[in-house]
């Protein structure tokens, strides 16, 4: 599993801050608790961001992520290319 955790700043853009690759088989209240920490954590580095969230960026979605914003774009196609 890849996610991606990312940073609404006080502009209220979003930045990807780090990208985390996890294995797929870890227990969901694991990952949770996780994620919870390095959210905490990163709200301590950027006191001035809006907030965090995480973005689940494994192939299938980095293809549905691909297709989002290249209308037209085949799910084959996007798969081929992440």
């Amino acid at each position: 599993m890849k996610l991606v955790l990312i940073m609404v700043n006080e502009c209220g853009e979003e930045v990807e801050v780090e990208t985390f690759n996890l294995g797929d088989d870890l227990d969901e209240d694991y990952i949770e608790l996780w994620k919870n920490m390095k959210r905490s954590y990163y709200e301590e580095q950027y006191p001035e961001a809006r907030g965090f969230y995480f973005e689940n960026r494994s192939k299938w979605n980095s293809a549905i992520h691909l297709m989002l914003n290249n209308p037209g774009l085949e799910f084959e196609d996007a798969m081929y290319y992440v």
